[in-house]
C-alpha cells in the first residue's frame, strides 16, 4: 500500500491541483465574502489641489451606496474609504467611481493559467521519474513507455491551454468549470495509457467522456453546441454499450478482464478461439475505433467539431488520440493481431478514402479541419497493421508533427478577426473558407503561416508533414502493405484540392470586402511563430523527431 501511494504521486499531485482550481475558482476570491477593503477615493482626490492646506477634510460617501463618512486624510493628502466588499463591487460596476481592482479579471483566462502550470510539473515529473511499477492491484502499470507518453500528454495540454488563452475572453467564455472539465478529462487520458485491465480502460474512456460531453454543450446559447453535445452523448452512450457487451464475451469466455491474461488464455493454446472471445475483442476494437474517429465510425466528428468551442475541438483532436493509441499500441495491439489479423486495413483505407472526398464540398474550415482528422486517422492506422519497431515509431513520428500542426492551425482560427465594413462585428476567428479571401493583402503574415500549415497537413515538401507521411508509407513498403501505399498516395493527391483552394482563396481571389486579423494573445501569437519556424527548418533537421520516435517505440 505504501508502495501505491509513492508511485502514485503523479495522480495525487493532479488531484491536489483540481482542489486548488476547485477552491480559486469557487471560493472567497469569485463569490463575494463578508470582507472589508479599503479603495482609494478619487473624488476627493480631485478635490485636493484646491484644498492643499487642510491638513483634515470631511469627504462624503455619496456615490459610493452608503451615508456620508468622516476621514482624516493621510500625511501625503490621500484619503481612503473602507467599505464592505459587495458595496464597493456595485459601486463599481455602477460607474460612479472607479479604481484600481486587483486579481483576475477573467475567472476561466486565470484558471488555464493555473492548469498550465500544473500540466508542466505533472509533465516534468512523468519523463524524469526512475520509478517503474505496477499498482492498484495490477490494473495500472508505470513502465518507461507509459510514463513517456504520460509526459508527452500533458505537456500537449499544456500548449493546448496556452493556445486558448487570449481566445476565452473572446469566445465569452465565462465558465470556472470549462476547466475542471478539462484537466478531469486529461487525467482520464492519463490513466488510460497506463492500465492493463479492460474494466479500468472502460471506466478511464468514461471519465473522459463525460467531461468532454459537458464541454461541448458548455455553449448553451448556441444550437449547434446543444446538437454536439446531444450527438456526442448518445454516441458515446452506443459506444460504451459495445465496449461492455465485449468485456462481458472475454469475461464470459475466460474469467480474466486483464489484457495479458486474456491473450495467454486464447490465443497462445492449442485450441482455436470461440466466436464468443472473437466478438469480444471486435466489440472492445470498435469502442477504441470510435474514440479515433475512425472510418465508419467517424460520424459524429463533423457535427462535434462545428459546434463545440475552438478549444474544445483542438482537446478533442489531438489529446484523446495520443491516449488511444498509446493503450491500443501497448496492451491491445497484439490481442487485436491475434484475432484478426490484418482487418484493420478495412479502416484505415476507408478512413483515408473519406478523408479525401468528403472536404471537397465543405465550406466550414471547422469542418473541412474534422473531416482532415479523419484522414490522417487512416494515416496513423496503417502503422499498426504492421509489425517492428520502425512501425511504432513511425505512427509517432506523424502523431507529434500532427499535433505541431493542429496548434498552430486552430490558433488561427482562434484568432479574432474584423471586417473593415462592419467595425462592430469581431468575430471569434474565421468560420468559413471566404473569410480568408485577400488574407495576402490584408495580412501577408497570416496568409503565410495558413499556407504552412495546410501544406504540412496535406504531408508535402518542403515543410515539416512530408517527414510524417514518408515515414509511415516507408514503414508500409518494408512490410509490403502496397495496395495500402497506393491507396494513400491517391487520397493525398485528391485532398491536396481542397487544401490548394483555401491558399487561392487567400492569395488570388480579389473580393470587394474582407476580413483581417485584430489583437490576440501574445501567447496564442508565440505559439503560432514557433510552429512555423518548427515546420519550415524541421524536414532539414529531423533526425532528433526520428530518434526520439525510435527511442520511444523501443520501449513498447
Amino acid at each position: 500500500m505504501t508502495l501505491d501511494l509513492v508511485f502514485m504521486r503523479p495522480e495525487f499531485f493532479l488531484l491536489f491541483g483540481f482542489l486548488v482550481l476547485l477552491y480559486y475558482g469557487t471560493g472567497g476570491l469569485v463569490t463575494p465574502v463578508a470582507e472589508m477593503i479599503t479603495v482609494a477615493n478619487y473624488n476627493s482626490m480631485k478635490q485636493k489641489n484646491s484644498l492643499e492646506n487642510d491638513t483634515s477634510q470631511t469627504i462624503s460617501s455619496e456615490g459610493l451606496g452608503g451615508d456620508s463618512t468622516p476621514l482624516t486624510s493621510s500625511t501625503l493628502g490621500h484619503t481612503f474609504l473602507t467599505l464592505p466588499l459587495a458595496e464597493v463591487e456595485r459601486t463599481l460596476t455602477s460607474g460612479k467611481h472607479t479604481a484600481p481592482t486587483a486579481g483576475p479579471n477573467h475567472a476561466a483566462s486565470a484558471l488555464s493559467l493555473w492548469a498550465i502550470f500544473w500540466s508542466l510539473l505533472c509533465a516534468l515529473l512523468l519523463l524524469y521519474t526512475p520509478l517503474q511499477s505496477v499498482f492498484l492491484g495490477g490494473c495500472f502499470q508505470k513502465d518507461a513507455y507509459s510514463l513517456q507518453l504520460g509526459g508527452i500528454l500533458f505537456l500537449t495540454a499544456a500548449f493546448v491551454l496556452s493556445v486558448s488563452l487570449g481566445w476565452q475572453k473572446t469566445a465569452s467564455i465565462r465558465h470556472t468549470e470549462y476547466i475542471y472539465l478539462a484537466m478531469l478529462a486529461l487525467m482520464g487520458q492519463y490513466l488510460l495509457i497506463q492500465t492493463t485491465d479492460l474494466m479500468a480502460m472502460y471506466l478511464c474512456l468514461e471519465l473522459q467522456s463525460f467531461s468532454l460531453v459537458v464541454l461541448c454543450g458548455l455553449n448553451y446559447k448556441s444550437a449547434y453546441s446543444i446538437e454536439a453535445a446531444m450527438k456526442y452523448f448518445l454516441l458515446s452512450a452506443f459506444r460504451s454499450c459495445l465496449l461492455l457487451l465485449g468485456i462481458g464475451f472475454l469475461y464470459w469466455q475466460t474469467g480474466e478482464t486483464t489484457i495479458s491474461h486474456i491473450e495467454n488464455l486464447a490465443f497462445r493454446t492449442q485450441s482455436e478461439p470461440s466466436l464468443i472471445l472473437l466478438l469480444g475483442v471486435w466489440f472492445v476494437s470498435m469502442g477504441l475505433l470510435w474514440k479515433l474517429a475512425a472510418a465508419p465510425l467517424h460520424f459524429w466528428v463533423p457535427d462535434v467539431y462545428m459546434g463545440a468551442w475552438s478549444s474544445v475541438s483542438l482537446w478533442i483532436t489531438v489529446l484523446p488520440k495520443i491516449a488511444v493509441l498509446g493503450f491500443w499500441t501497448h496492451h491491445w495491439h497484439n490481442l487485436w493481431r491475434s484475432a484478426f489479423g490484418n482487418t484493420l486495413a478495412f479502416f484505415r483505407i476507408l478512413s483515408m478514402i473519406i478523408g479525401a472526398l468528403a472536404p471537397l464540398a465543405q465550406n466550414s474550415l471547422k469542418r473541412l479541419l474534422a473531416y482532415s482528422s479523419i484522414g490522417h486517422m487512416g494515416l496513423l492506422l496503417m502503422p499498426l497493421c504492421s509489425r517492428g519497431v520502425d512501425s511504432v515509431g513511425a505512427l509517432w513520428t506523424h502523431m507529434f508533427i500532427y499535433i505541431l500542426i493542429n496548434l498552430g492551425v486552430w490558433a488561427l482560427l482562434m484568432w479574432p478577426m474584423t471586417r473593415p465594413n462592419q467595425p462592430s462585428v469581431k468575430a471569434a476567428g474565421p468560420q468559413f473558407i471566404w473569410d480568408l479571401k485577400a488574407l495576402n493583402q490584408s495580412s501577408a503574415t497570416a496568409a503565410f503561416r495558413w499556407a504552412v500549415f495546410f501544406v504540412g497537413l496535406r504531408g508535402l515538401p518542403p515543410v515539416y508533414g512530408f517527414l510524417g507521411k514518408a515515414g509511415i508509407i516507408w514503414a508500409a513498403l518494408n512490410n509490403g502493405r502496397l495496395a495500402t501505399v497506393a491507396v494513400s498516395l491517391l487520397a493525398t493527391l485528391v485532398g491536396s484540392v481542397y487544401y490548394l483552394k483555401v491558399l487561392k482563396v487567400c492569395y488570388v481571389d480579389n473580393p470587394t470586402s474582407w476580413a483581417t486579423y485584430s489583437w490576440v494573445s501574445s501567447t496564442t501569437a508565440y505559439i503560432v511563430a514557433i510552429s512555423v519556424a518548427f515546420m519550415m527548418i524541421g524536414l532539414w533537421h529531423g533526425n532528433f523527431l526520428f530518434l526520439l520516435t525510435h527511442l520511444l517505440s523501443l520501449k513498447v
